[in-house]
């Protein structure tokens, strides 16, 4: 009972009643209002500060509820036993969450670690406050809690004066809600030992001072609120401005890099382009002798027929200076027998054919140093930089006439072609190809054998196949060919780059080739070009 006992009746003491509910909900309204607003304020800015101050107003709506009745009336309506424990267990939560909202929206350990220390002994006192609420008479508990509870006020005012005293802008605004919070306590206490009338002011004092104190907290977690935005407006500005330097000096950094892997690309090309002319300059140097036989037979054949054409001109020669001078001579009888002994002494009748013969013989000899020098030519050409249209299966012909000394005669050269069409590319580069894959077929049939090459469409496609009967590889072998410097051959006789450039050639045609090879079957290589590689 609270003394003095006031007697009423029923009508005023029900207006009474109704005013003190009222009362009661909006204090309570004002409560929920703020843990709802710091609760959604929390997931934006993630700071712990928000979620502590809200757990600290459910704490302190929990207690005033309890202690007031409404708890026991509305919750609890069968059990006054829950209620108590609600009470005590929302006393522990104010102990525990007004020390960690203290400690977190201060940072105190930056201002008294002293006082934090305080702080971490009230947090624990209202955990252990929490864990012993149904092991621990509920009145020596409630007292111990009250006790902890004054000290977490007074801890809390004189940390939120020092830290304002060192400089926290946000700690007035603790002082004055505490101030405000204690100021209400007193008058209850004053209000209670008769100091103070008894009145709605004195007797809610603790409710009044309550919400001033959310207020005011409210006011400086606003400002706190307006100042983390402001701190993250401008780190995003910041991490903008950075990443826009990060960015020019990226770019700037791509663009030199580019220009120096353009530059490498260009010495890459310009290395391959030289070194491609090179294996096929060798090339051409291990076929300088047989292309020189090659050369030397029609060679022969024109120089005996000049010669043989020169003899008999000079007898066909005799013939016709006699006939010129038959007008001068009176005698034309005698004159006409001269030549006709001149005719019959020189056999002009019979070298007339033969003459044909050698002109004949001449010519095709001519024709067939042509043919072995439009193929050097061909072949050792430096393609420019633009494609052009070339016949596969003239290009083919073209390298065979130059391999047609290292041909043996054991060795049949088989032929299907298919009249593929004229594709898109540098001719000189591809018969370089045709110049390796065949140089290499020859040299793999030790005796006797065939090498067969055939041409076929496949859709968007051209596929020459050259195959051979000679010696063939295994299989850890056939999967290094194409290797640069790797060769099957004695030392003196391959470079080991003429398989490697050509595939290299052929990738930069966008095509492939591909080997298949069983020892002592033979080997094929399959090319497989675009007809227009752009």
């Amino acid at each position: 009972l609270q003394f003095p006992i006031v007697i009423q009746q029923s009508k005023p003491f029900l207006e009474s009643m109704v005013k003190s509910e009222l009362m009661y909900g909006f204090f309570y309204g004002i409560l929920i209002l703020m843990i709802i607003y710091n609760f959604l304020i929390y997931f934006p800015l993630r700071d712990k500060s928000y979620l502590n101050y809200t757990f600290s107003i459910l704490s302190t709506l929990g207690f005033f509820a309890t202690l007031n009745g409404h708890t026991s009336q509305y919750i609890f309506p069968q059990n006054p036993l829950l209620a108590n424990y609600f009470l005590l267990l929302s006393l522990s939560g104010m102990l525990t969450f007004s020390s960690l909202f203290t400690k977190s929206f201060l940072q105190t350990k930056n201002y008294t670690p002293i006082l934090t220390k305080v702080h971490n002994v009230m947090i624990g006192a209202g955990i252990l406050g929490a864990i012993l609420t149904p092991l621990v008479d509920y009145m020596i508990l409630l007292r111990i809690l009250s006790i902890m509870a004054v000290v977490t006020s007074i801890s809390i005012l004189v940390s939120s004066f020092i830290c304002w005293k060192r400089g926290s802008t946000s700690a007035q605004y603790f002082v004055f809600a505490w101030g405000v919070y204690l100021i209400g306590s007193i008058l209850l206490v004053l209000q209670i030992f008769d100091f103070l009338p008894s009145s709605f002011f004195t007797t809610q004092s603790v409710e009044i001072g309550s919400v001033l104190q959310v207020v005011i907290l409210f006011f400086a977690l606003g400002k706190r609120y307006r100042k983390l935005k402001q701190e993250k407006e401008v780190a995003q500005k910041e991490i903008i401005l950075i990443q826009e330097n990060i960015k020019t000096e990226l770019e700037q950094k791509v663009i030199e890099r580019t220009r120096e892997l353009e530059d490498s690309l260009d010495d890459i090309k310009k290395a391959q382009s030289q070194l491609i002319q090179a294996e096929k300059m060798a090339s051409l140097g291990t076929l300088t002798a047989g292309v020189a036989h090659e050369i030397n037979n029609p060679i022969n054949f024109i120089s005996g027929g000049i010669g043989a054409l020169k003899a008999n001109y000079s007898d066909l020669e005799s013939v016709l200076h006699e006939t010129l001078t038959i007008e001068n001579d009176e005698n034309l009888e005698g004159h006409i027998l001269r030549i006709n002994k001149l005719v019959k002494d020189n056999a002009i009748i019979e070298i007339m054919p033969e003459m044909n013969e050698l002109f004949s013989s001449v010519n095709n000899g001519a024709e067939r140093v042509t043919e072995i020098v439009k193929g050097l030519s061909t072949f050792s050409r430096t393609d420019q930089n633009n494609k052009k249209l070339a016949d596969i299966e003239e290009g083919i012909d073209s390298t065979l006439r130059l391999l047609n000394a290292k041909l043996r005669d054991e060795i049949k050269i088989i032929k299907n072609y298919a009249n593929v069409p004229e594709i898109l590319c540098f001719p000189g580069q591809i018969n370089q190809v045709f110049m390796n894959l065949l140089s290499n077929a020859i040299d793999a049939i030790p005796g006797e054998g065939e090498i067969h090459i055939s041409t076929s469409e496949k859709m968007l496609h051209v596929v020459i196949e050259i195959q051979d009967s000679g010696k063939g590889m295994p299989e850890n072998v056939a999967s290094k060919i194409f290797e640069p410097f790797f060769t099957t051959k004695e030392v003196g006789k391959g470079t080991g780059l003429g398989l490697s450039i050509s595939y290299g050639i052929i990738e930069k045609h966008n095509g492939k080739i591909e080997v298949e090879s069983k020892v002592d079957v033979g080997t094929k290589f399959t090319i497989t070009l675009p007809k227009s590689t752009d």
